[in-house]
């Protein structure tokens, strides 16, 4: 079967592709994987329960469990989950008045009673990365948590593992190697060090400050199309080093910071900052509109004006500018906060002397990397393809959101309380390609917060947009929802598909009369478009047109002044209106006209929404290639909504319902499900990821039972010359000696 790309070969109208009401795989039994994992420690990290602990509770699930995709991580009888925690360790994380004031965070942060939760429930990766913080807290208890990935590895291999005499060893290499895989989620970052030269510095210090800063350059790729570097430092004055247009390439920046000179003299961090706001992240200076914009500000005294210098700092935010501040020495922590963005817990790093500072080297980077585009209300901005690019959207009032790339498809994830969703954590997801445009639709929210979302345009699919191509993300004020395009509505705070309706409203008046002095063509279960007539003259109003609902509520439509309604169309369309008509007021049923793309490539286009199937009232179909979707029919022909069956969970056309994935499908059910009775398999209902699905067959060794998720019991056979082995739960050649010393089957 041909494979479909979605938002191309299915056509999407009035639905929104895939919508789910807060997606949380960190919930999920069972999860694993590096984004599942780096989705819990965002989380945890901000949160702001927790010291920085920089990035000790990331290498850790690395180093301990590969992420989760060791395969003893979900073992039967062991419940620690990606952190391996052991159940001591987790009794030991409970009811300790020492973490008293954790306890409340967490239930106030992520609505969980620490006290109360068992230790089978770390088998979902939150729990297990929120017992491992505890841990690592409760270890610490106070003091600071080391920096540098050496000093952690020996607290490694002293707390965790401490008869493994190679355990630090191998967690600064497996570090080592986390760290350098891991890609700049943005490619475009506009970032400037704001570096003060006071005083109270002495020049080696100095010279640690450019150091730090050419091996920050060091980790980016520095290009006009990709990481663009400006420097400048502060004392009593300001002293633009060099802007964001001198240098292109990652060894002239570096040269350009080595040679930088000091200028002695007092703290004027508001000037420095104000400088930053008005100057350098603009335009002139070599800002893009469509960067993410960053700022780094190293000091290590007092402002002058702290008052004056936190008033600059919220006009650089104003700008969208994600502010880092790192404070050396015996520096105010309250006065760095007060100057960072949000959370503050990781935009503020203090640190004892200047010589550590390349010990925060991947902390920076990752931020810098996380640090979203603020995106303001106006023109088309466009982005490039190849990379996952992250946005924060804020909103005055009513605004709609228009995502579409120049080729092939791009995945979008968003959500109102995580600053970067993704398909682990999201509120919703959706596509858009070259011929239908995402479109985001925000009515009213009660506290008016910023929409986050995700534009993912990398992946392996040959469709997807790839680099070299760009999409574009347009904001714009009020309701801009439009036929054809893939919809998503967030109407006072619930997010859902948008309807007809909303499109309705959105482009014409729309009212709800009580009377029009004709039979109401509207009934339950009909939805459909009707011409519009005098109800005494029966002459053909083009003005207007009457719109059914799926409820029957019927609803006149206005169209705007110099258009009239084209029932060809089913829609307003400019020009004048043809010679007046009359009809009979028992006006006819109308069906909107199917709406049809053309193949991306030869074969890929499929619909299986026809008026034949919906006559046999088949309105549900397998997605080809991909069994985690499915297709559902609307009421119309030719209209398909792609749906995404539940994490861990696939469609089943014979059953027309997605079923949990351990489901055994076995059509030799009937055949050879014999005496005894499934009861005696220990197939129970409600089976989960992690627990027992696989038996042994009694008194036939070539057999073996397997269970599914609703206490279903299936006798499988081995494959010929081999016997079931319950310990390692798989078919092993006969003759095989268990670690008992007793042949396996005898």
């Amino acid at each position: 079967m041909c494979r479909l790309h979605l938002g191309v070969a299915i056509v999407v109208t009035w639905a929104a592709l895939t919508m789910a009401q807060v997606e949380d795989l960190t919930k999920q039994e069972g999860g694993k994987g590096p984004a599942v994992v780096e989705a819990v420690v965002r989380l945890i990290r901000q949160s702001c329960v927790f010291p920085n602990d920089h990035l000790l509770l990331r290498r850790f699930a690395f180093v301990e469990t590969d992420d989760g995709l060791d395969p003893n991580t979900y073992r039967a009888g062991f419940n620690g989950g990606i952190w391996a925690v052991s159940e001591t360790d987790f009794r030991n994380t409970q009811n300790d008045p020492r973490l008293s004031r954790f306890y409340e965070d967490i239930t106030q942060r992520f609505g969980i009673d620490w006290n109360r939760l068992t230790w089978d429930q770390l088998r979902k990766p939150i729990y297990s990365g929120l017992a491992t913080a505890l841990y690592i807290a409760q270890k610490f208890n106070g003091q600071a948590i080391p920096v540098s990935k050496e000093e952690q590895a020996a607290w490694y291999q002293s707390n965790i593992h401490p008869q493994n005499l190679i355990a630090a060893y191998n967690y600064t290499k497996q570090s080592d190697r986390l760290e350098s895989g891991t890609i700049c989620g943005s490619s475009n970052i506009d970032l400037a060090f704001v570096v003060d030269t006071s005083s109270s510095l002495s020049p080696e210090n100095f010279e640690s400050a450019k150091t730090f800063a050419s091996n920050v350059v060091d980790t980016f790729n520095i290009a006009p199309d990709s990481v663009q570097i400006a420097f400048m430092t502060f004392s009593s004055d300001v002293q633009l080093q060099f802007d964001f247009n001198d240098f292109s390439s990652k060894e002239a920046v570096k040269n350009a910071i080595s040679r930088v000179q000091m200028k002695l003299g007092n703290t004027a961090t508001d000037k420095a900052l104000d400088f930053a706001a008005s100057q350098l992240f603009t335009a002139a200076d070599g800002v893009r509109p469509n960067s993410a914009k960053v700022a780094v500000l190293l000091t290590d005294g007092k402002a002058d004006r702290h008052s004056s210098a936190v008033a600059s700092a919220q006009r650089l935010k104003d700008l969208g500018v994600t502010i880092f501040v790192i404070g050396v020495g015996d520096v105010d922590r309250n006065e760095l906060e007060s100057l960072a963005s949000n959370p503050v817990c990781t935009h503020v790093q203090q640190l004892t002397d200047y010589q550590d500072l390349d010990l925060i080297l991947s902390d920076i980077r990752q931020m810098s990397c996380e640090a979203p585009v603020v995106v303001q209300e106006g023109h088309p901005q466009q982005f490039p393809c190849g990379t996952s690019s992250n946005f924060m959207i804020s909103f005055s009032g009513p605004a709609t959101v228009t995502v579409q790339p120049t080729q092939g498809f791009v995945n979008i994830y968003g959500s109102f309380f995580n600053p970067h969703p993704s398909p682990v954590s999201k509120q919703f997801a959706t596509i858009a390609n070259a011929s239908q445009a995402a479109i985001i639709y925000v009515n009213q929210m009660s506290t008016l917060q910023p929409l986050y979302i995700n534009v993912d345009t990398t992946g392996n699919d040959p469709a997807i947009c790839h680099r070299g191509s760009s999409f574009t993300l347009t904001i714009q004020r009020g309701s801009k929802l439009q036929f054809g395009s893939v919809l998503t509505c967030v109407k006072n705070g619930m997010i859902g598909e948008c309807s007809v309706l909303d499109i309705l409203t959105s482009q014409y008046n729309v009212s709800q009369p009580s009377n029009l002095g004709i039979p109401n063509p509207c009934t339950p279960g009909h939805p459909g478009y009707f011409a519009y007539a005098d109800s005494t003259s029966r002459v053909v109003s083009y003005n207007y047109f009457i719109y059914c609902s799926a409820e029957g509520i019927l609803y006149l439509v206005e169209c705007p002044y110099n258009s009239w309604y084209n029932n060809a169309f089913r829609q307003c369309v400019p020009g004048i209106p043809p010679t007046v008509t009359t009809i009979s007021p028992i006006i006819s049923h109308v069906t909107p006209p199917a709406f049809t793309l053309p193949p991306v490539t030869p074969g890929t286009y499929y619909n299986p929404c026809t008026a034949e199937q919906i006559s046999r009232g088949n309105f549900f179909f397998p997605y080809p290639g991909d069994d985690s979707k499915y297709i559902q029919c609307t009421e119309w022909p030719n209209f398909a909504v792609v749906k995404d069956c539940a994490p861990y969970h696939k469609w089943e056309q014979r059953v027309l319902n997605c079923i949990y994935n351990m489901t055994v499908v076995d059509p030799t059910h009937d055949q050879y499900l014999t005496s005894p009775s499934p009861l005696d398999f220990n197939c129970t209902y409600g089976l989960q990821t992690g627990d027992l699905f696989y038996h042994p067959y009694p008194n036939d060794h070539t057999k073996y039972i397997q269970c599914d998720q609703f206490g279903n019991a299936f006798v499988k056979s081995c494959q010929s010359g081999r016997i079931w082995n319950q310990y390692l739960l798989t078919c092993i050649p006969s003759g095989v000696f268990s670690g008992s010393g007793v042949p396996v089957g005898k």
